[in-house]
Parts: structure tokens; C-alpha cells; sequence
């Protein structure tokens, strides 16, 4: 089983054979990519663009994607972690006239009906007080690899209620038959 992430790139001045700002599909200002590897997984995608600012692109998920930095070739960079079902529809303006798409499918190594001996939280001190407002546990996964000190996620549902919790320095993973939903993506498995 390999578990490597792997690269996907996509670039639309040279999609199919020599497509450029003409294409109708560029123009359309968007693109859909529907082909993940994994259905429900995590995507960390980086957008490089060129054009009149200000330059905007949105995803399917209602975010939308800030350009902090420009390399000597006046490629404007963003990157962000997105939870995905295996589709990712990618929009944007008519100030963009060159636009490069990469993204590497993240593994979140969830293990369901699992509980852990001991932990600490990466913010907060409160290990009762999860982050709700986290739909699912690819979400959960996504918010992990996005903070920097966070190693192991944790995603519970008890009725209408769902709880992320981003911990550090977990050990004694086991089986628990009501257990939540567990993710391990940086350091050492104890």
C-alpha cells in the first residue's frame, strides 16, 4: 500500500494541445478537477497567476484564495488545505491571464472506533472543549495540516453535534468499540 503523497499538476496555457488565454474553457473561467485518487481526502493546492490585479480565484467550498507573494517572474503564489470528496471545482476572474494549478492529495491515516492513553491539546488547555463547526473528518484533517504544531486529529459526532480536537505527543492508540474518528499525519506513532 503506498501512502506517498503524490504531485498532479495542471496547467491551462499548455492543456491539451498548445491551449492558450484564447481557449474557451480558460475564458469560461473555470475548471474541474474530478479524477482524486481517494474519494474523501484532503488537498493541499497551490495557485500560481499572472495577470491585473486584483487577481481572484474561489473553490467550490466557498473559499477564496489570497495572493501574498510574487517570484521574479511576477507569478503571484497562494496555497491552501482543502477537504475535498474526491472533486474540486476551481473558478476564477478576468484579471488572470496565465494561471498554474498544483496539487498534492495529503493521507490522513484515520483509524475509526480508536481512543488514545495520553495527549495534549496544540492550543488550547482544555481537552473537553473541541472545535465545532468542523463538518466531517477530512475538515478535521485539513485544520490539522494547517496548524503547525498539531500531529494527531480527532473527530467525534454525538447527534447533531460534531468536535475537532488537534493534539500533540499522543500515545497508546487503541481499539474502542464507541471510539471517534482518529488521524495521525506527523511524528512518531507511541
Amino acid at each position: 500500500l503506498n501512502l506517498q503523497p503524490h504531485w498532479h499538476s495542471i496547467d491551462h496555457q499548455s492543456v491539451g494541445l498548445n491551449v492558450d488565454f484564447d481557449d474557451v474553457a480558460f475564458r469560461e473561467g473555470a475548471h474541474e478537477v474530478g479524477d482524486l485518487p481517494f474519494k474523501n481526502c484532503v488537498v493541499l493546492l497551490r495557485v500560481r497567476a499572472r495577470g491585473v490585479e486584483p487577481l481572484e480565484v474561489k473553490l467550490d467550498t466557498g473559499d477564496t484564495l489570497t495572493f501574498e507573494s510574487t517570484d521574479d517572474k511576477d507569478w503571484m503564489h497562494s496555497y491552501m488545505i482543502v477537504a475535498t470528496n474526491g472533486y474540486l471545482r476551481i473558478e476564477w476572474n478576468e484579471n488572470i491571464d496565465r494561471l498554474s494549478l498544483e496539487f498534492q492529495v495529503l493521507p490522513c491515516y484515520s483509524f475509526e472506533r480508536t481512543k488514545f492513553g495520553e495527549a495534549l491539546p496544540v492550543e488550547s488547555a482544555d481537552l473537553m472543549k473541541p472545535m465545532t463547526g468542523v463538518p466531517s473528518p477530512e475538515d478535521c484533517c485539513a485544520v490539522c495540516y494547517a496548524t503547525a504544531n498539531c500531529e494527531t486529529w480527532m473527530w467525534l459526532e454525538l447527534g447533531q453535534q460534531q468536535g475537532c480536537w488537534l493534539l500533540k505527543e499522543v500515545k497508546g492508540f487503541e481499539y474502542h468499540p464507541q471510539g471517534p474518528v482518529m488521524g495521525r499525519i506527523r511524528g512518531m506513532l507511541n
